[in-house]
Protein backbone atom coordinates (compact mmCIF):
# COMPACT_ATOMS: atom_id res chain seq x y z
CA UNK A 1 0.00 0.00 0.00
CA UNK A 2 1.55 3.33 -1.05
CA UNK A 3 1.29 6.36 1.16
CA UNK A 4 -0.61 8.18 -1.60
CA UNK A 5 -3.26 5.45 -1.63
CA UNK A 6 -3.64 5.76 2.13
CA UNK A 7 -4.60 9.39 1.75
CA UNK A 8 -7.04 8.51 -1.01
CA UNK A 9 -8.94 5.89 0.96
CA UNK A 10 -9.03 7.53 4.39
CA UNK A 11 -11.89 9.95 4.94
CA UNK A 12 -10.08 12.07 7.51
CA UNK A 13 -7.44 13.27 5.03
CA UNK A 14 -8.46 15.47 2.14
CA UNK A 15 -5.92 15.76 -0.67
CA UNK A 16 -7.49 17.34 -3.73
CA UNK A 17 -6.99 15.84 -7.15
CA UNK A 18 -6.96 19.28 -8.74
CA UNK A 19 -3.25 19.09 -9.43
CA UNK A 20 -3.66 16.00 -11.57
CA UNK A 21 -6.64 17.46 -13.41
CA UNK A 22 -4.83 20.75 -13.81
CA UNK A 23 -1.75 19.06 -15.21
CA UNK A 24 -3.93 17.26 -17.75
CA UNK A 25 -5.41 20.61 -18.80
CA UNK A 26 -1.95 22.11 -19.16
CA UNK A 27 -0.81 19.18 -21.30
CA UNK A 28 -3.86 19.55 -23.56
CA UNK A 29 -3.62 23.34 -23.82
CA UNK A 30 -2.94 23.23 -27.56
CA UNK A 31 -5.60 20.68 -28.42
CA UNK A 32 -8.88 21.56 -30.10
CA UNK A 33 -12.02 22.29 -28.11
CA UNK A 34 -13.87 19.33 -26.64
CA UNK A 35 -17.64 18.93 -27.09
CA UNK A 36 -19.49 20.42 -24.08
CA UNK A 37 -21.14 18.11 -21.56
CA UNK A 38 -24.27 18.81 -19.59
CA UNK A 39 -26.44 17.48 -16.80
CA UNK A 40 -29.96 18.18 -15.56
CA UNK A 41 -31.17 17.21 -12.08
CA UNK A 42 -34.60 17.41 -10.47
CA UNK A 43 -35.28 17.19 -6.73
CA UNK A 44 -38.75 16.59 -5.31
CA UNK A 45 -39.77 16.37 -1.66
CA UNK A 46 -42.97 14.35 -1.08
CA UNK A 47 -44.97 15.78 1.77
CA UNK A 48 -43.91 19.35 1.04
CA UNK A 49 -40.93 19.44 3.41
CA UNK A 50 -39.13 21.67 0.89
CA UNK A 51 -39.91 23.29 -2.43
CA UNK A 52 -39.02 21.34 -5.58
CA UNK A 53 -35.59 22.17 -6.98
CA UNK A 54 -33.84 21.62 -10.28
CA UNK A 55 -30.35 22.33 -11.55
CA UNK A 56 -28.78 22.69 -15.00
CA UNK A 57 -25.04 22.22 -15.49
CA UNK A 58 -22.86 22.66 -18.56
CA UNK A 59 -19.14 21.96 -18.88
CA UNK A 60 -16.92 23.04 -21.76
CA UNK A 61 -13.17 22.83 -22.34
CA UNK A 62 -10.94 24.48 -24.90
CA UNK A 63 -7.16 25.01 -25.03
CA UNK A 64 -6.79 23.92 -21.41
CA UNK A 65 -9.54 26.27 -20.17
CA UNK A 66 -12.52 24.63 -18.48
CA UNK A 67 -15.79 26.41 -17.69
CA UNK A 68 -18.55 24.87 -15.56
CA UNK A 69 -21.87 26.70 -15.13
CA UNK A 70 -24.57 25.57 -12.69
CA UNK A 71 -27.99 27.23 -12.56
CA UNK A 72 -30.42 26.28 -9.78
CA UNK A 73 -34.13 26.98 -10.04
CA UNK A 74 -37.02 26.77 -7.60
CA UNK A 75 -40.72 27.64 -7.68
CA UNK A 76 -41.63 31.27 -7.01
CA UNK A 77 -44.77 32.57 -5.30
CA UNK A 78 -46.66 32.20 -8.59
CA UNK A 79 -45.66 28.56 -8.97
CA UNK A 80 -43.30 29.33 -11.86
CA UNK A 81 -39.72 28.12 -12.19
CA UNK A 82 -37.26 30.93 -11.47
CA UNK A 83 -33.48 31.06 -11.14
CA UNK A 84 -32.32 31.43 -7.54
CA UNK A 85 -28.61 30.59 -7.82
CA UNK A 86 -25.87 30.50 -10.41
CA UNK A 87 -22.32 29.22 -9.96
CA UNK A 88 -19.70 29.77 -12.65
CA UNK A 89 -16.29 28.11 -12.27
CA UNK A 90 -13.43 28.76 -14.67
CA UNK A 91 -10.15 26.82 -14.48
CA UNK A 92 -7.10 27.77 -16.56
CA UNK A 93 -3.36 26.97 -16.65
CA UNK A 94 -1.31 29.60 -14.86
CA UNK A 95 2.33 29.19 -15.70
CA UNK A 96 4.42 26.06 -15.39
CA UNK A 97 2.92 23.54 -12.98
CA UNK A 98 0.16 25.88 -11.76
CA UNK A 99 -3.62 25.99 -12.16
CA UNK A 100 -5.87 28.98 -11.42
CA UNK A 101 -9.58 28.77 -10.64
CA UNK A 102 -12.23 31.48 -10.29
CA UNK A 103 -15.67 30.69 -8.85
CA UNK A 104 -18.48 33.25 -8.92
CA UNK A 105 -21.63 32.71 -6.85
CA UNK A 106 -24.61 34.74 -7.99
CA UNK A 107 -28.09 35.11 -6.54
CA UNK A 108 -31.33 36.58 -7.87
CA UNK A 109 -32.86 38.84 -5.20
CA UNK A 110 -35.88 40.61 -6.69
CA UNK A 111 -35.06 38.67 -9.89
CA UNK A 112 -31.89 40.72 -10.36
CA UNK A 113 -28.73 38.74 -11.14
CA UNK A 114 -26.36 39.78 -8.33
CA UNK A 115 -22.82 38.73 -7.45
CA UNK A 116 -22.77 37.33 -3.90
CA UNK A 117 -19.27 35.89 -3.63
CA UNK A 118 -16.11 35.34 -5.65
CA UNK A 119 -13.45 32.76 -4.83
CA UNK A 120 -10.09 32.57 -6.57
CA UNK A 121 -7.50 29.87 -6.03
CA UNK A 122 -4.08 29.06 -7.40
CA UNK A 123 -2.60 25.59 -7.07
CA UNK A 124 1.09 25.09 -7.66
CA UNK A 125 2.79 21.76 -8.17
CA UNK A 126 6.15 22.21 -6.45
CA UNK A 127 7.41 18.66 -7.09
CA UNK A 128 6.07 15.20 -7.87
CA UNK A 129 4.44 15.04 -4.42
CA UNK A 130 4.41 18.61 -3.04
CA UNK A 131 1.63 21.10 -3.81
CA UNK A 132 0.47 24.46 -2.47
CA UNK A 133 -3.00 25.95 -2.92
CA UNK A 134 -3.99 29.49 -1.92
CA UNK A 135 -7.70 30.30 -1.99
CA UNK A 136 -9.16 33.79 -1.47
CA UNK A 137 -12.85 34.53 -0.95
CA UNK A 138 -14.26 37.99 -1.68
CA UNK A 139 -17.71 39.39 -0.81
CA UNK A 140 -19.18 42.70 -1.97
CA UNK A 141 -19.90 45.56 0.44
CA UNK A 142 -23.00 47.74 0.35
CA UNK A 143 -21.55 49.61 -2.61
CA UNK A 144 -20.80 46.43 -4.54
CA UNK A 145 -17.02 46.62 -4.06
CA UNK A 146 -15.37 43.26 -3.48
CA UNK A 147 -13.40 42.87 -0.26
CA UNK A 148 -11.21 39.99 0.89
CA UNK A 149 -13.19 38.04 3.51
CA UNK A 150 -11.06 34.95 4.07
CA UNK A 151 -8.01 33.10 2.84
CA UNK A 152 -7.10 29.44 3.09
CA UNK A 153 -3.70 27.94 2.42
CA UNK A 154 -3.22 24.21 1.86
CA UNK A 155 0.28 22.73 1.63
CA UNK A 156 1.00 19.05 0.97
CA UNK A 157 4.48 17.62 1.10
CA UNK A 158 6.26 14.31 1.44
CA UNK A 159 8.36 14.90 4.58
CA UNK A 160 9.78 11.34 4.57
CA UNK A 161 9.61 8.39 2.15
CA UNK A 162 6.58 7.00 4.02
CA UNK A 163 5.08 10.17 5.53
CA UNK A 164 2.76 12.55 3.63
CA UNK A 165 1.90 15.74 5.54
CA UNK A 166 -0.80 18.32 4.94
CA UNK A 167 -1.02 21.70 6.71
CA UNK A 168 -4.15 23.82 6.24
CA UNK A 169 -4.53 27.39 7.53
CA UNK A 170 -7.66 29.53 7.58
CA UNK A 171 -7.12 33.28 7.80
CA UNK A 172 -9.96 35.60 8.88
CA UNK A 173 -10.13 39.36 9.50
CA UNK A 174 -8.89 40.35 12.97
CA UNK A 175 -9.90 43.29 15.14
CA UNK A 176 -7.92 45.67 12.92
CA UNK A 177 -9.40 44.20 9.72
CA UNK A 178 -6.16 42.51 8.67
CA UNK A 179 -6.20 38.79 7.94
CA UNK A 180 -4.72 36.57 10.63
CA UNK A 181 -4.47 32.81 10.99
CA UNK A 182 -7.51 31.64 12.98
CA UNK A 183 -7.74 27.88 12.37
CA UNK A 184 -4.91 25.45 11.71
CA UNK A 185 -5.23 21.80 10.72
CA UNK A 186 -2.31 19.41 10.48
CA UNK A 187 -2.70 15.95 8.95
CA UNK A 188 -0.24 13.18 8.24
CA UNK A 189 -0.41 9.71 6.71
CA UNK A 190 2.34 7.24 7.52
CA UNK A 191 2.85 3.69 6.33
CA UNK A 192 3.53 1.44 9.32
CA UNK A 193 3.51 -1.95 7.60
CA UNK A 194 3.18 -3.65 4.22
CA UNK A 195 -0.63 -3.39 4.32
CA UNK A 196 -1.29 -0.88 7.10
CA UNK A 197 -0.98 2.85 7.66
CA UNK A 198 -1.69 5.43 10.35
CA UNK A 199 -3.52 8.67 9.54
CA UNK A 200 -3.69 11.44 12.14
CA UNK A 201 -5.06 14.98 12.21
CA UNK A 202 -5.07 17.84 14.70
CA UNK A 203 -7.19 21.01 14.68
CA UNK A 204 -6.48 24.14 16.74
CA UNK A 205 -8.18 27.55 16.87
CA UNK A 206 -6.88 30.88 18.11
CA UNK A 207 -8.74 32.26 21.15
CA UNK A 208 -9.48 35.93 21.92
CA UNK A 209 -6.08 36.23 23.61
CA UNK A 210 -4.25 34.96 20.53
CA UNK A 211 -3.37 31.59 22.06
CA UNK A 212 -3.81 28.37 20.09
CA UNK A 213 -6.34 25.98 21.64
CA UNK A 214 -6.76 22.34 20.51
CA UNK A 215 -10.35 21.49 19.56
CA UNK A 216 -10.14 18.10 17.85
CA UNK A 217 -7.78 15.28 16.96
CA UNK A 218 -8.30 12.14 14.91
CA UNK A 219 -6.30 8.94 14.63
CA UNK A 220 -7.14 6.19 12.17
CA UNK A 221 -5.40 2.93 11.43
CA UNK A 222 -6.00 1.65 7.92
CA UNK A 223 -5.42 -1.97 6.95
CA UNK A 224 -5.83 -3.67 3.58
CA UNK A 225 -5.92 -7.47 3.51
CA UNK A 226 -6.76 -8.73 0.05
CA UNK A 227 -10.29 -7.71 -0.88
CA UNK A 228 -11.04 -6.34 2.62
CA UNK A 229 -10.34 -2.80 3.77
CA UNK A 230 -10.56 -1.96 7.48
CA UNK A 231 -10.33 1.47 9.10
CA UNK A 232 -10.57 2.13 12.84
CA UNK A 233 -10.78 5.79 13.80
CA UNK A 234 -10.78 7.51 17.20
CA UNK A 235 -12.03 11.10 17.47
CA UNK A 236 -11.15 13.32 20.42
CA UNK A 237 -12.79 16.69 21.08
CA UNK A 238 -12.24 19.48 23.56
CA UNK A 239 -13.99 18.85 26.88
CA UNK A 240 -15.18 21.21 29.61
CA UNK A 241 -11.74 21.10 31.25
CA UNK A 242 -10.01 22.15 28.05
CA UNK A 243 -8.42 18.78 27.31
CA UNK A 244 -9.08 16.49 24.35
CA UNK A 245 -11.28 13.55 25.31
CA UNK A 246 -12.48 10.53 23.34
CA UNK A 247 -15.86 11.54 21.91
CA UNK A 248 -16.43 9.03 19.11
CA UNK A 249 -15.04 5.89 17.52
CA UNK A 250 -15.77 4.64 14.03
CA UNK A 251 -15.03 1.31 12.37
CA UNK A 252 -15.32 0.98 8.59
CA UNK A 253 -15.21 -2.34 6.76
CA UNK A 254 -15.19 -2.48 2.98
CA UNK A 255 -15.10 -5.59 0.79
CA UNK A 256 -15.14 -6.00 -2.98
CA UNK A 257 -15.73 -9.19 -4.96
CA UNK A 258 -17.42 -10.19 -8.22
CA UNK A 259 -18.56 -6.68 -9.11
CA UNK A 260 -20.11 -6.05 -5.71
CA UNK A 261 -18.95 -3.68 -2.98
CA UNK A 262 -20.13 -3.86 0.64
CA UNK A 263 -19.40 -1.13 3.19
CA UNK A 264 -20.36 -1.14 6.88
CA UNK A 265 -19.62 1.89 9.08
CA UNK A 266 -20.27 1.62 12.82
CA UNK A 267 -20.07 4.69 15.04
CA UNK A 268 -19.75 4.60 18.82
CA UNK A 269 -20.67 7.76 20.73
CA UNK A 270 -20.08 9.06 24.23
CA UNK A 271 -22.69 7.81 26.72
CA UNK A 272 -24.27 9.70 29.62
CA UNK A 273 -21.32 8.78 31.83
CA UNK A 274 -18.82 10.26 29.37
CA UNK A 275 -17.44 6.95 28.07
CA UNK A 276 -17.25 5.62 24.52
CA UNK A 277 -17.93 1.90 24.62
CA UNK A 278 -16.79 -0.27 21.70
CA UNK A 279 -19.53 -2.86 22.19
CA UNK A 280 -23.19 -3.21 21.24
CA UNK A 281 -24.24 -0.93 24.10
CA UNK A 282 -22.07 1.90 22.82
CA UNK A 283 -23.08 1.55 19.17
CA UNK A 284 -25.00 4.67 18.17
CA UNK A 285 -25.18 4.48 14.38
CA UNK A 286 -24.59 1.93 11.65
CA UNK A 287 -24.46 2.62 7.93
CA UNK A 288 -24.67 -0.23 5.41
CA UNK A 289 -23.97 0.36 1.73
CA UNK A 290 -24.29 -2.29 -0.97
CA UNK A 291 -23.22 -1.43 -4.51
CA UNK A 292 -23.54 -3.76 -7.52
CA UNK A 293 -22.04 -2.98 -10.92
CA UNK A 294 -24.21 -3.34 -14.00
CA UNK A 295 -23.17 -4.65 -17.41
CA UNK A 296 -23.54 -1.19 -19.03
CA UNK A 297 -21.09 0.40 -16.57
CA UNK A 298 -23.78 1.73 -14.25
CA UNK A 299 -24.60 0.46 -10.79
CA UNK A 300 -27.32 -0.07 -8.21
CA UNK A 301 -26.67 1.01 -4.62
CA UNK A 302 -28.66 0.62 -1.41
CA UNK A 303 -27.72 2.59 1.69
CA UNK A 304 -29.37 2.08 5.07
CA UNK A 305 -28.75 4.14 8.21
CA UNK A 306 -29.58 2.54 11.55
CA UNK A 307 -29.79 4.40 14.86
CA UNK A 308 -31.36 4.09 18.28
CA UNK A 309 -34.65 5.57 19.39
CA UNK A 310 -33.71 8.87 21.10
CA UNK A 311 -36.43 8.37 23.73
CA UNK A 312 -35.68 4.66 24.23
CA UNK A 313 -31.92 4.29 24.01
CA UNK A 314 -32.00 0.63 25.13
CA UNK A 315 -34.24 -0.46 22.25
CA UNK A 316 -32.62 -2.33 19.32
CA UNK A 317 -31.15 -0.37 16.41
CA UNK A 318 -33.66 0.46 13.69
CA UNK A 319 -33.43 1.74 10.12
CA UNK A 320 -34.18 5.48 10.05
CA UNK A 321 -33.15 6.25 6.45
CA UNK A 322 -32.89 4.23 3.25
CA UNK A 323 -31.47 5.49 -0.04
CA UNK A 324 -31.87 3.65 -3.35
CA UNK A 325 -29.64 4.80 -6.22
CA UNK A 326 -29.65 3.53 -9.80
CA UNK A 327 -27.22 4.66 -12.51
CA UNK A 328 -27.95 3.39 -16.01
CA UNK A 329 -26.92 4.13 -19.58
CA UNK A 330 -29.62 5.53 -21.87
CA UNK A 331 -27.50 6.12 -24.98
CA UNK A 332 -23.96 6.80 -26.19
CA UNK A 333 -22.31 8.90 -23.46
CA UNK A 334 -25.73 9.47 -21.85
CA UNK A 335 -26.62 8.40 -18.32
CA UNK A 336 -29.53 8.69 -15.92
CA UNK A 337 -29.16 8.64 -12.14
CA UNK A 338 -32.26 8.10 -10.02
CA UNK A 339 -32.12 8.41 -6.25
CA UNK A 340 -34.95 7.89 -3.77
CA UNK A 341 -34.58 8.68 -0.08
CA UNK A 342 -36.97 7.22 2.51
CA UNK A 343 -37.07 8.23 6.18
CA UNK A 344 -38.74 6.75 9.23
CA UNK A 345 -42.17 8.30 9.73
CA UNK A 346 -44.17 8.92 12.89
CA UNK A 347 -46.05 5.64 12.36
CA UNK A 348 -42.87 3.58 12.16
CA UNK A 349 -43.03 3.16 8.38
CA UNK A 350 -40.49 4.30 5.79
CA UNK A 351 -41.97 7.22 3.84
CA UNK A 352 -40.56 9.03 0.75
CA UNK A 353 -38.49 12.09 1.71
CA UNK A 354 -36.70 13.02 -1.53
CA UNK A 355 -36.73 11.97 -5.17
CA UNK A 356 -33.82 12.95 -7.42
CA UNK A 357 -33.35 12.35 -11.11
CA UNK A 358 -30.29 13.46 -13.05
CA UNK A 359 -29.51 13.20 -16.77
CA UNK A 360 -25.87 13.54 -17.78
CA UNK A 361 -23.70 13.39 -20.88
CA UNK A 362 -20.14 12.18 -20.48
CA UNK A 363 -17.26 12.14 -22.93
Amino acid sequence: MTIERVVGVCCCIVITSGAARGQQRIETANQSAQPPTWSFAEYAYPGGAELPWRQFQTRSESDGREVVTQIGESLDVDGQWAAVREIRTETTPHGAGAVQTRRDLLGFPSRQRTLLQTTTSTQQTLSNTDTKTVQDTYVPDLNGRLGLARRSILETRLVAPDVLQTVSSLLLPGSDGALEESVRTERSAQRIGPTSSLVTSFVAVRDVNGRWQPVESRSAEVRDAGPEHLQEETIRRRGMDGTLQVAEKAVTRRTQANGREEVVIERYFQDTEGYVRSDSRGLGERVRVSRTLAADGGHVAVEEVEARNPVAAHDPMRVIRRTLTTVRRTGPNQWVTERRVFELGVNGEMVPAMIEREETTRR
